[in-house]
């Protein structure tokens, strides 16, 4: 499968890594480079959460299901309204109530899967032998912007330590068609901190990820599979904040 900037962060769909984004369609050459797009980088490795453990703030069952049946909330143990790219959620959440911007990236496993042999670009060097450790070392910062109001939002490596979501692919995205079925058991991180409360009405949120020398995931050797050092934009959504709890 080639990486079509599959850092989709379910940015734009959901693939996980541009698989999502792939789904959602356009974007610059810059936003569509591809890798999974996953990304967090930090001078200090830390551990993803495990899906198991929740976190003490949240909502009352607020819901994000996807058209081909996950529960987001049940998959990776949250309590968000949730807005994904197009083709995910409905665009649509609960005012005043805590909300975050989906970012999935996936990864290869230590010397390589069954199903995906271990691969990196030429002249790419790993900073550790786990694809998941490498990512964790290069996420520097992830950033949220908010209109009408321009306000930015941005969650460092530390501080986002306590919003990485583990889980794998086949537990997001099995049976949507995105990834071939043996890619299934490849491991996942969710990067997904709670943003505060909005009003009630029209928004466009856009969320851009930071890598120090950029990132790849282990699983192809096209310089296109991997997400670019600095500062780049995964994706943006319109999206309604309403009053009340919408129907889901």
């Amino acid at each position: 499968m080639r990486a079509e900037w599959r850092t989709c962060a379910w940015a734009c769909g959901l693939s996980l890594g541009l698989a999502l984004q792939g789904c959602g369609g356009g974007g610059t050459a810059s936003e569509v480079n591809s890798t999974s797009v996953h990304a967090l980088a930090t001078a200090t490795a830390f551990e993803g959460k495990s899906v198991a453990t929740r976190p003490a703030w949240g909502n009352p069952a607020p819901v994000c299901v996807l058209p081909w049946g996950p529960d987001l909330n049940a998959v990776l143990g949250t309590r968000l309204e949730i807005i994904t790219g197009e083709g995910g959620c409905d665009a649509q959440i609960a005012a005043h109530r805590r909300w975050g911007q989906l970012l999935v990236f996936f990864f290869n496993d230590p010397g390589g899967s069954a199903a995906v042999p271990l691969r990196y670009p030429p002249g790419y060097v790993p900073r550790g032998a786990d694809p998941v450790q490498d990512f964790l070392r290069r996420l520097t910062a992830v950033s949220y912007e908010l209109q009408p109001s321009g306000q930015t939002i941005t969650y460092t490596a530390h501080h986002l330590r306590h919003h990485l979501y583990r889980s794998t692919i086949g537990a997001v995205f099995g049976g949507s068609g995105q990834f071939p079925e043996e890619w299934d058991g490849l491991r996942t991180i969710t990067v997904l901190p709670p943003l505060p409360p909005l009003r009630p009405g029209d928004y466009t949120t856009s969320v851009s990820v930071n890598f120090d020398g950029g990132w790849c995931d282990g699983t192809s050797d096209d310089p296109l599979a991997c997400l670019p050092a600095g500062a780049f934009s995964v994706y943006s959504r319109d999206f309604i904040a309403v009053a009340s709890a919408p129907p889901k």
